[in-house]
Parts: C-alpha cells; structure tokens; sequence
C-alpha cells in the first residue's frame, strides 16, 4: 500500500457501465516545491489521478470538497488484454484508491493546541537567571 498527499482537485462522473461495478476517478494536485541555486523557493505541483471501483469508496469521496488537502491510499493495478487485431497484448496501469482521509498537519494542530500557554513559555525564558553552562 502506497501513501500519498495532496490537495483534491477534481471529480469526475461516476462511470456505471457495469451497475454492480460503479467506478468514478478523481484527481489530487502533489506539492513538489523546491529551492533554487538562487535560495528562491519554487512552488509547483503534478496531478496525479485515481480510481475508486466500489460504492462505498465513492461515497467515502463526497464527503470531501475540492480544494480539501487529503491523503490518498493507494496501490497499483495493472490489467492486460489482446487488442481489437489480436496481435498484441494491450497493457495499461491503474492507481487504485483503497482509502481516502482527510489529511491534518499534525505540527499545526499540536503548536495551536494551547495558545493561551504561548506567552506563558516566553514568560518564563525571560525570567530565567540560569547560566548555560553545557560543556559542549
């Protein structure tokens, strides 16, 4: 199983050729920034698309809006079949979604969970009167 991050991008349809078998793709956009020879950050990012193949994995997809940071599980699915003249063998991969969360900067969250205790810290770094006195 794979784990990736990303931002939903976008939904498509939900495809029901086969009834039984509902299945709807999706698109996350993947942050890939990175820092220049000139020290300047450039932000970019890649789409990457996936598939759900049942019901409850679709609904479990509404529940989040566009634009919502997710982490996506997931794994690959290849699939082979003689094409239409029978010759060749036609191949092709599918990133298949297992499950979707929703995904919370943790270091956020952990840094926002007492702001009352914030000035508290700088409080007390101004008070202290010890010395540094670490060897090293």
């Amino acid at each position: 199983m794979i784990t990736t991050e990303g931002v939903l991008h976008k939904k498509m349809p939900i495809n029901n050729k086969n009834p039984q078998y509902p299945k709807q793709e999706f698109i996350i956009r993947i942050s890939n920034n990175f820092t220049n020879k000139n020290g300047e950050i450039i932000e970019r990012s890649f789409p990457r698309k996936f598939v759900l193949d049942n019901q409850k994995k679709i609904l479990d997809l509404e529940k989040f809006k566009i634009g919502t940071k997710i982490k996506v599980d997931w794994f690959l699915h290849g699939y082979e079949w003689m094409g239409e003249d029978m010759k060749e063998a036609k191949v092709t991969n599918v990133d298949n979604a297992w499950k979707i969360t929703k995904n919370t900067d943790e270091e956020t969250i952990a840094f926002h969970a007492a702001p009352e205790l914030d000035d508290h810290a700088q409080n007390i770094d101004a008070n202290s009167t010890s010395v540094d006195d670490t060897p090293f």
